[in-house]
């Protein structure tokens, strides 16, 4: 795992991309690849390496709605700077 000064290595990346491989749907545009993946190195790296746990969390989408209900939030910008809109 790659908190605490330490990379991804080479097994973990390998990991990585099964993962990525069972949970995206063959229609899957670049953005939804970026999202996913950027989902699943969050997860990973905040200790949820368990395979069923993993596949079962992406493809259910739940941190995907999270981020969209956060979107939605009054006063809030979907830009990448998490910063309320308007200061």
């Amino acid at each position: 795992m790659p908190f605490g000064g330490t990379c991804f290595g080479p097994g973990d990346l390998d990991f990585m991309a099964r993962i990525l491989m069972e949970t995206l749907p063959p229609s899957a545009t670049d953005m939804d690849k970026q999202l996913q993946t950027a989902s699943l190195l969050c997860l990973y790296g905040s200790g949820v390496t368990d395979t069923d746990q993993l596949i079962h969390i992406l493809k259910e989408g739940s941190h995907s709605r999270a981020r969209q209900d956060w979107r939605r939030m009054p006063g809030r910008s979907p830009s990448l700077s998490g910063t309320p809109s308007g200061r």
